[in-house]
C-alpha cells in the first residue's frame, strides 16, 4: 500500500492539463447512486460505482447482470485505469464488491482514503492511501488519470469521523469534481477556493439542491459547464426530478443504470 502524504501545486498542473486538452469528449456514465464511470479516450475512472447489494433499505445498487459484466470485463468494463472512493459508506464502498472486482482485475489502481483501504484489506503498490491534511490539495497520477484529492467533511455528529475526500478528476483534457457526501458547510469549501474554478462537470448529492445552505454552495462555489444530481433514491427519482425541472432546469438526472452522457 502506498501512502501520498507530500503537497502538489495545482496551478502548474492545471497549466499542463490546459496544453494538452484535446478534442477528445468526455463519457460519463451512471452506474448506482453517487457511483458513475468517467471516460475519455483510452483513460477510464470509476468513482463510487462497485455496487453489489442496495443499502439503508434505499439506494441503489448495480442490476445483478451489470455487476457480473463488472467482473469479468464485458462492455463497457473492459479497461478501467483506477477506482476512486470518496469514503466508507457501503452506500458508497463495498468492501467484498470491491475485493472480488480486484481479485480479477489486479492491475487496476485504487485511490481512497484510509477508512476505506483499511476495509478493502489489499496491501500492494496498486492501492494508495490519501489523506491531506484540511485545506491541503494532493494529487495523484493513476494510470494517466490524473487526481486532485480534498478533505471535505461528511458532516458533525455521527459522520463527524468520517474520511470523505472530494476529487477532482482530470482525464483527457477535462475536469470532473465529485463531492461524495460533503456537508453543507461553505466555510469548508472555501478553503479550497472552489468558487474560483471552473469544472466541465460537477457531481452534487441531490439533497444540495433542495436546502438553503446547499443552494447558497451551488451558486457561489460551484462552476461548472454541467452539474448532475446525484444519491437520488429510486422511490425519491420522479420527485426529485420534478423539484429540479421547476427550480434548476439546467441539472442533469441520469435514470437507469449504464445511461451516459456525452460532453
Amino acid at each position: 500500500m502506498i501512502k501520498i502524504c507530500s503537497r502538489f501545486f495545482s496551478s502548474l498542473c492545471g497549466l499542463l492539463f490546459l496544453a494538452g486538452a484535446s478534442a477528445q469528449s468526455l463519457e460519463v456514465t451512471y452506474l448506482a447512486n453517487a457511483g458513475f464511470m468517467l471516460k475519455s479516450g483510452d483513460l477510464v475512472a470509476i468513482i463510487d460505482g462497485i455496487l453489489e447489494r442496495e443499502t439503508y433499505g434505499m439506494y441503489a445498487a448495480l442490476p445483478e447482470a451489470v455487476y457480473a459484466d463488472l467482473l469479468a470485463g464485458n462492455p463497457p468494463f473492459e479497461e478501467v485505469d483506477v477506482l476512486l472512493f470518496t469514503h466508507e459508506h457501503e452506500d458508497h464502498f463495498q468492501s467484498a464488491a470491491t475485493y472480488n472486482y480486484l481479485q480479477k482485475h489486479p492491475d487496476t489502481l485504487v485511490v481512497a482514503p484510509p477508512q476505506v483501504i483499511d476495509r478493502l484489506g489489499i496491501d500492494n503498490d496498486n492501492v494508495i492511501s490519501v489523506w491531506p491534511e484540511q485545506g491541503e490539495v494532493l494529487e495523484h497520477n493513476a494510470g494517466g488519470v490524473q487526481v486532485e484529492l480534498m478533505q471535505l467533511s461528511h458532516g458533525r455528529r455521527q459522520h463527524a469521523d468520517v474520511e470523505n475526500l472530494a476529487q477532482v478528476v482530470h482525464l483527457g483534457g477535462f475536469t470532473v469534481l465529485h463531492l461524495g457526501d460533503a456537508a453543507m458547510e461553505e466555510f469548508s469549501f472555501g478553503t479550497y477556493d472552489l468558487g474560483q474554478r471552473w469544472f466541465d462537470v460537477v457531481i452534487v448529492p441531490y439533497w444540495f439542491f433542495k436546502s438553503a445552505p446547499g443552494q447558497s454552495i451551488i451558486k457561489r462555489q460551484i462552476k461548472a459547464n454541467h452539474i448532475i444530481a446525484a444519491h437520488i433514491p429510486p422511490a425519491e427519482l420522479d420527485e426529485v426530478k420534478a423539484m429540479l425541472a421547476k427550480d434548476w432546469p439546467d441539472v442533469i438526472v441520469f435514470d437507469d443504470t449504464l445511461d451516459t452522457r456525452t460532453f
